[in-house]
């Protein structure tokens, strides 16, 4: 069938939650019989072409709107839109991907808060800074944020750290010790928030970790369960503690796991690729383009 598909975001801003794409049907009338009766009229044939998506989107949860142009309008024909739920959307912004129906995917932002990220915060001096502003983590971050709001992925957030007073410190973490002594990432403070650059929308979850591994004593699965998400999107730091840990622990629970390589970071180049090769037995390894196209170059013809 001919055609094109493609955003149409005035339509997607309407109607939040729902991705919406448009196409156009020049020859949909004329390869289907029962569209060529002159008494069908425009009431006719918005029905045919009802009957031709209802089987392009047989299987999906979409609704489909056809609506026929003014009269007298040069190229006069029947424009359609088809809302498609979020979570039927497939492929890196939603689309069918290798004729799979599966991929509903969440982005997560993962401990890129001013403590660990910003020139002020307290663990500026071992090299996490230094690394995130020669990778541009935060540009592509705030990029893969961008694409996902524009795509109708769900954007979740999550950050480290202890309650005031530390009653919920690891006595025995190596990794944590100095946080204590230190007064380091208290919740509720500065240190803790996002970085500014990504801030999160009205909304968007942030959910509070007191361990490396984010679904330890959270609610992130429980979240990310009632979002009906299946893929996971990973940007963040650091490469070989959180973004390791949770794609392992997301691979455990029959989530499938997509590093965006290049919105992720450790102290130093060295130990970020090795985190990466560990990484790739239980993950994709893939970049914020690749996961995320720009939406001007996401639609495909048909």
């Amino acid at each position: 069938m001919a055609g094109s598909w493609h955003f149409d975001r005035h339509f997607a801003e309407r109607m939040p939650g729902l991705v919406a794409v448009q196409c156009r049907l020049p020859h949909a009338m004329h390869e289907h019989p029962s569209c060529m009766s002159g008494k069908s009229g425009s009431r006719g044939r918005a029905a045919c072409v009802r009957r031709i998506l209802a089987r392009i989107c047989r299987g999906l949860s979409c609704c489909v709107t056809v609506k026929s142009r003014p009269r007298g309008r040069p190229g006069a024909g029947v424009r359609c839109v088809v809302a498609a739920r979020t979570v039927d959307w497939q492929g890196p912004v939603g689309y069918v991907r290798g004729g799979s129906m599966s991929r509903r995917p969440a982005l997560l932002i993962l401990d890129l808060i001013n403590e660990l990220v910003h020139p002020d915060g307290k663990y500026a001096g071992e090299g996490f800074c230094e690394q995130v502003a020669r990778r541009g983590v935060l540009e592509r971050a705030a990029t893969a944020i961008e694409r996902a709001r524009l795509s109708g992925i769900p954007v979740v957030y999550v950050v480290v750290g202890f309650s005031p007073g530390y009653p919920d410190w690891p006595r025995a973490s190596p990794l944590f010790a100095e946080a204590r002594h230190g007064d380091r990432v208290v919740l509720g403070t500065w240190g803790t928030e996002v970085h500014s650059a990504l801030e999160p929308a009205d909304g968007e979850p942030i959910v509070e970790k007191r361990r490396v591994n984010p679904f330890l004593g959270t609610h992130l699965e429980l979240l990310l369960r009632n979002l009906d998400v299946n893929t996971l999107l990973l940007t963040g730091v650091t490469t070989d503690l959180v973004i390791l840990s949770t794609a392992r622990e997301g691979h455990d629970r029959d989530f499938a796991v997509e590093v965006l390589e290049d919105a992720t970071a450790t102290s130093d180049q060295d130990l970020h690729d090795a985190a990466l090769k560990l990484i790739a037995r239980t993950a994709t390894v893939t970049t914020v383009d690749e996961a995320l196209p720009a939406p001007a170059t996401a639609g495909v013809s048909g």
